[in-house]
C-alpha cells in the first residue's frame, strides 16, 4: 500500500509538473488600456519575450493567447519601437520578423471584436504587401499599408475567438511580383461580445410585491 500511495504522488507530481512546463510564457501586457475598447501595444517592453511551443499569454481586458501556426517556431514579442509580435525559429523565412509562410493564431477566452490593428515593416512605419485574417467570419484580406498608421480601423468588425493571421503570397496576385509584408503586428483593438440583451435588476417595489405574493401563497397552502 505505501508504494502504491508513493506511486500515486510520483505521477500527479509529474502530472502537475507537466501542466507548468506546457503552460505559455507570459508576455508583456504593462502598455494596455482598457474600457469599452481594449487596446494593447506589444513593441514598447525590453528585451526581447521569446515564447515556446504554447505561445505567448496576455491579459488585456480579457486574456488571449498567441501562438505560432508553424512547427518548430514560437511567437516572439520584439522591441524596441516598429517591432511587436513576430515567429522566430522554424523554416526562419523573415528572421524573428513575420513574413511569408508564418502564421500568427490569437486565441481570446470569449468572443471579442477585433476593431483595429497596427502593422509595421520590420522596424519601421512603413510596410507593404498582403496579409489575411480568418476567423468565424470567414476572411477578409488587408492591404498592410492601410494598417501601419494607427488609424486602420476595420470597415466591419471581426467577430471570433480566435484569430489567424497569415502573411500572403503577392507574386500570384499580379502579372509583376508584388512586395510581400515582411514585418510585426505592433498594436490591435479588441472589445468583448455580450451574448444577449442585458438582464434589468428587478426595482425595490417589484421584488417587494414578489415577496408579499410569495408569503401569501405560503398562508394559503397551509
Amino acid at each position: 500500500m505505501k508504494i502504491l500511495k508513493q506511486s500515486c504522488t510520483a505521477l500527479l507530481g509529474l502530472f502537475f509538473a507537466s501542466q507548468v512546463l506546457s503552460a505559455p510564457v507570459a508576455g508583456d501586457s504593462s502598455n494596455c488600456t482598457t474600457g469599452a475598447t481594449n487596446h494593447i501595444i506589444f513593441d514598447l517592453q525590453n528585451p526581447d519575450i521569446d515564447g515556446n511551443a504554447d505561445g505567448l499569454s496576455f491579459s488585456c481586458g480579457l486574456d488571449f493567447v498567441v501562438t505560432s501556426g508553424n512547427d518548430g517556431s514560437n511567437v516572439i514579442q520584439d522591441w524596441p519601437a516598429n517591432g511587436g509580435l513576430g515567429v522566430d525559429g522554424g523554416s526562419e523565412v523573415a528572421g524573428d520578423n513575420w513574413g511569408l509562410g508564418e502564421i500568427l493564431v490569437f486565441t481570446f477566452d470569449r468572443t471579442v471584436s477585433l476593431l483595429s490593428v497596427l502593422f509595421n515593416g520590420d522596424h519601421s512605419d512603413t510596410v507593404a504587401g498582403t496579409v489575411q485574417v480568418s476567423g468565424d467570419f470567414g476572411s477578409v484580406m488587408l492591404n498592410a499599408s492601410d494598417y501601419d498608421t494607427g488609424s486602420g480601423m476595420f470597415p466591419d468588425a471581426l467577430n471570433s475567438s480566435v484569430f489567424t493571421f497569415s502573411v500572403v503570397d503577392t507574386s500570384m496576385l499580379r502579372t509583376f511580383k508584388a512586395p510581400e509584408f515582411r514585418g510585426y503586428i505592433e498594436e490591435i483593438s479588441f472589445r468583448e461580445v455580450r451574448e444577449g440583451p442585458p438582464q434589468e435588476v428587478p426595482e425595490p417595489a417589484t421584488m417587494l410585491m414578489l415577496g408579499l405574493g410569495l408569503l401569501g401563497l405560503g398562508r394559503f397552502r397551509k
